[in-house]
């Protein structure tokens, strides 16, 4: 079938320390409980790509706990509650290997590449704090530079965008990755 559909629903908690010139300055408790159902279609493989387009809804509830020593508020709270759009393309490019990533297993790595992107609208109407724009994109690909040499690479930017309140942007964050694989011996192999 050329149609998906999924539920999912978690909870995190966690201690997230805020630094300053890589100095732990204070430790705060994080919760974020969150939940979504979505629909999704692809048109199934198209040469050598795929495509899937999602709508779903999306909740999340976060609480961030501070010490009692920290000189602004000792809790915040945040809804966010919204419809969201995904965007999926992978490209259909894999081998079969061995001993690549898992010991004794024959496992299938994609060497294509990979993009998503998600944005999605919270307003108090739906349950929501403030009116605020969702987004996230990330994008990954993985080479061969020699037959026993891999190299992986990923991006990914993430944030929100508060209209309203006219804030702007809030909690961006980006990030990069990237991993090489050296097979030296058949069993062993440098990972970095």
């Amino acid at each position: 079938t050329n149609w998906a559909m999924g539920v999912g629903a978690g909870t995190v908690e966690r201690g997230q320390p805020l630094e300053f010139l890589s100095e732990t300055l204070y430790d705060i408790d994080v919760e974020q409980r969150f939940g979504e159902a979505y629909l999704g279609h692809s048109r199934g493989r198209v040469g050598h790509w795929v495509g899937r387009y999602s709508l779903g809804i999306a909740h999340s509830d976060e609480r961030y706990d501070f010490p009692v020593d920290f000189p602004g508020e000792q809790r915040i709270e945040r809804r966010f509650a919204y419809p969201f759009f995904r965007w999926e393309r992978i490209q259909d490019r894999f081998v079969t290997g061995a001993n690549l990533q898992r010991v004794q297993r024959t496992e299938d790595l994609s060497l294509g590449l990979r993009a998503t992107a998600r944005i999605g609208w919270s307003r108090p109407e739906f349950g929501g704090d403030e009116e605020v724009l969702l987004y996230n994109a990330s994008t990954s690909k993985r080479w061969y530079l020699t037959g026993k040499q891999l190299l992986g690479f990923g991006a990914e930017v993430g944030g929100r965008y508060a209209t309203e309140s006219g804030e702007g942007t809030q909690d961006l964050v980006a990030s990069t990755a990237v991993d090489y694989l050296w097979r030296h011996d058949p069993r062993f192999n440098l990972y970095a």
